[in-house]
């Protein structure tokens, strides 16, 4: 679960395609030391997991289904994208539940 509050900005490192979907790379900030492999984070809103990571970087699999329901299919490299990682059991919430998992999307007609 996330509450839907950005803690990070980064940039894209590298964006490859890869089999059924992408794969990406993207910095690593100084506050995620605490990350795992398989650790879920949000990325623009859109729950991914971690694949690797090393002191700079992490990456993660883009699969078709999430390039068909995100924006994630025209993702490139220098693009910025918001992360936050997952709620802990005692972590406070300053914002509000939200799985990160999408659905569906759809067009704004009026702004």
């Amino acid at each position: 679960m996330f509450t839907g509050i950005i803690e990070e900005t980064v940039q894209v490192d590298d964006v490859e395609n890869a089999g059924e979907g992408k794969r990406i790379r993207i910095q690593r900030p100084d506050s995620f030391k605490e990350i795992s492999c398989g650790e879920s984070i949000c990325l623009c809103g859109a729950c991914l997991t971690v694949e690797s990571f090393d002191s700079s970087q992490m990456k993660f699999f883009l699969a078709e289904e999430t390039l068909e329901k995100t924006w994630f299919s025209t993702i490139s490299e220098g693009d910025k994208i918001n992360l936050e990682r997952s709620l802990k059991a005692e972590d406070r919430m300053s914002g509000h539940i939200v799985q990160g998992h999408v659905e569906q999307t759809t067009e704004v007609l009026e702004g």
